[in-house]
């Protein structure tokens, strides 16, 4: 159990062993299956993430290019990478980063730790409350630079929001992370609601579209941000309230 909720660790030697050529990438989780196997704590026929051989902190030295006429310009983000996507989906992370740019917001990755919501599920509350004050302890830093704190995972946007603030109630650097932070989703909905999205076309310039033949059509980038839109606030993809968003 102990191995299986160090969701950081596991991430890292996983990136670190396929980089090297020490085990390839996409075998990486049938290795790592055969030690959960051995331990007898994840069932054989469970389905394990792939381990990616670079992390979402590391491409983000990559900036993409900030859109200065987006209607949010001036807005500033720092993405708390989570483990998963920092470690597993990292392609998640640089697409979010990508729609943030396309609409004026500056961003910057920032992974101190683990969130601890494995942690949390088995009651292990002490080691929730040190990952919870180095993480706060960082990202107050940046909250005092006038930056949001963007959570890629809902859970883990859980976590800094609501759960960390009832193991460390006294802990001024974790409130003010509360009321500073976002799940991805929740922030591209409060862009739109305040500013406005960015214009018809930038989606495509950003890839959420795509001509086939004469008709306008949704990429696979493209259907995710309709989903999380939608999930969200359906009234985000009315086509009478929100025109950009009509053909999709």
């Amino acid at each position: 159990p102990r191995l299986v909720s160090n969701f950081r660790s596991t991430g890292d030697l996983g990136a670190y062993l396929a980089t090297n050529g020490i085990v390839g990438i996409a075998d990486m989780g049938d290795r790592f299956r055969l030690v959960l196997n051995e331990v007898d704590v994840v069932p054989p026929d469970a389905e394990l993430p792939k381990f990616a051989s670079n992390s979402f902190v590391n491409l983000s030295a990559n900036t993409p290019a900030l859109n200065r006429d987006a209607p949010a310009f001036g807005r500033k983000a720092a993405i708390y990478a989570t483990c998963f996507v920092n470690g597993n989906t990292p392609d998640v992370g640089m697409d979010a980063r990508a729609v943030l740019a396309r609409n004026g917001v500056e961003t910057v990755v920032v992974h101190p730790s683990c969130c601890g919501m494995p942690l949390l599920e088995q009651g292990r509350v002490e080691e929730v409350a040190r990952n919870a004050r180095t993480v706060a302890r960082e990202m107050k830093a940046w909250i005092d630079k006038g930056y949001d704190i963007v959570a890629l995972v809902p859970s883990c946007a859980l976590m800094l929001k609501f759960e960390w603030p009832l193991i460390l109630p006294d802990d001024a650097d974790v409130a003010a992370l509360s009321k500073a932070t976002f799940d991805i989703s929740e922030y591209v909905v409060d862009i739109a609601k305040k500013e406005g999205l960015t214009e018809y076309s930038g989606l495509k310039k950003q890839d959420f579209l795509s001509a086939q033949g004469r008709n306008i059509v949704p990429t696979e980038t493209g259907l995710r941000l309709f989903g999380a839109l939608k999930a969200a606030d359906p009234a985000l993809v009315d086509p009478g309230q929100t025109a950009q968003l009509e053909c999709l």
